[in-house]
């Protein structure tokens, strides 16, 4: 929830007093972006009949490209350190065995 009460104030800033109304299209602007992404946004402003320029679509291609590699990226890290924890927990029970064998023997 944090996350998108700063997509609402990134478009609408709590500083200054903005009418009910902006403050409603800050919401739906955030909420289209926040759940779709940039090219979320275009698509809802596409349904309403708005243009986008190509510099719009420009910069919604590269915030999506951003947010794609930093999703990969926390994606790889997780899977990573899934990784190293199983092989430690491998290495713990061969050492167990190891110990378990060289008491009986």
């Amino acid at each position: 929830m944090k996350a998108s009460h700063h997509s609402v104030w990134s478009c609408c800033s709590k500083k200054n007093f903005h009418s009910l109304k902006r403050v409603e299209s800050a919401m739906v602007s955030a909420a289209a972006e926040f759940n779709g992404g940039p090219i979320g946004l275009a698509t809802l402003k596409r349904s309403l009949g708005f243009q986008q320029g190509e510099h719009g679509q420009r910069l919604g291609q590269v915030r999506l490209s951003k947010r794609l590699f930093k999703s990969t990226l926390e994606e790889q890290q997780k899977t990573k350190k899934r990784k190293r924890l199983t092989a430690a927990t491998r290495e713990k029970a061969r050492q167990a065995r190891q110990e378990k064998e060289a008491e009986e023997g």
